[in-house]
Order: structure tokens, then sequence, then C-alpha cells
């Protein structure tokens, strides 16, 4: 078994199940909000998520910035 050793994980670990859906959630229901917005949301119920971190998940899934989730006027 002199195998090589195991190489640490490098980076942060990657989020929950659970907390992508809630960010996927959030986004759908509240179209207006950015990337921030949505960040103090999740600090409300105890999530610290990086906005970077939401932009990812909602690229990922196909969902637009909030400017086109909104499609905003500007009469």
């Amino acid at each position: 078994m002199g195998g090589l050793p195991l190489r640490p994980q490098r980076g942060r670990p990657p989020i929950s199940a659970e907390c992508r859906e809630l960010i996927i959630r959030i986004a759908k229901e509240n179209p207006t909000w950015g990337y921030f917005r949505v960040g103090g949301e999740l600090l409300k119920v105890g999530r610290t998520v990086a906005a970077t971190t939401i932009r990812a998940v909602l690229v990922a899934v196909g969902i637009p910035p909030s400017g086109r989730r909104a499609r905003l006027r500007w009469n």
C-alpha cells in the first residue's frame, strides 16, 4: 500500500445543494434583486455566500443578471 500520499484539497469547498436551490429560488421570486441583495437575504437565514458565487450559480442554470430578469425600462 505504498501509494502516493493524498494531496490536500485546494480552494473553498462547494456550497450545498440546499443553498444552491435557495439562491435560485430567491433570484426567481425577486427578479429585480442583484447578486449583493440575494447575498444579504441569505445572511438573514445564516448563510454566508459571496456575490461571485451567487453569480456563478445563476449563470450555471441560465438565469441572467437582475437588469435583464426584470426587463427594466427607463420611461
